[in-house]
């Protein structure tokens, strides 16, 4: 049950998506935001995104494991790192791949690409070393924390 519950926590992680960096406090400006009603669409429409993107890797994962005979809560840490290369890591490039399709709101672009890079490579990093996925704090924190500072339901708090 323990390790089924980091497997679903490992998912949850992987929904942290788009968002922005805050001013420091050092006198840094920061762009313009974008007005509000453009910026609430955009988190609407990816956070929409984010959570449908992560059911389907749930019922992916969840027939992989069922084709592998694995019995429910007794995945082993090789069989969660199989399943990070094999789902969790491509789910995560392509739902990027699929926000920044998104028309980005004006003003918050500069801080959205950056926040794509970041997520990008740590899924890159995650497929290359997928024990870097598993438990809390793990490669995904950084991205998770961004995404709920920039508004994200889905995409942010996982």
């Amino acid at each position: 049950m323990k390790a089924r519950i980091a497997a679903m926590a490992s998912i949850a992680v992987t929904a942290a998506m788009v968002a922005g960096c805050g001013g420091s406090s050092s006198g840094e400006t920061r762009p313009e935001r974008a007005p509000a009603y453009e910026r609430k669409a955009f988190i609407e429409k990816a956070d929409q995104l984010c959570e449908d993107s992560t059911y389907k890797t749930l019922e992916e994962r969840e027939a992989w494991e069922r084709k592998k005979g694995i019995p429910e809560g007794e995945i082993t840490q090789a069989q969660q790192e199989e399943e990070i290369v094999k789902f969790l890591a491509p789910a995560v490039q392509r739902r990027v791949e699929e926000l920044e399709a998104l028309p980005l709101p004006e003003g918050d672009e500069d801080e959205l690409r950056k926040f794509f890079d970041a997520f990008r490579e740590a899924a890159e990093r995650a497929e290359k070393n997928p024990s870097l996925q598993i438990g809390y704090p793990n490669v995904y924190t950084p991205v998770k924390e961004i995404g709920s500072a920039y508004g994200f339901i889905a995409c942010g708090t996982g």
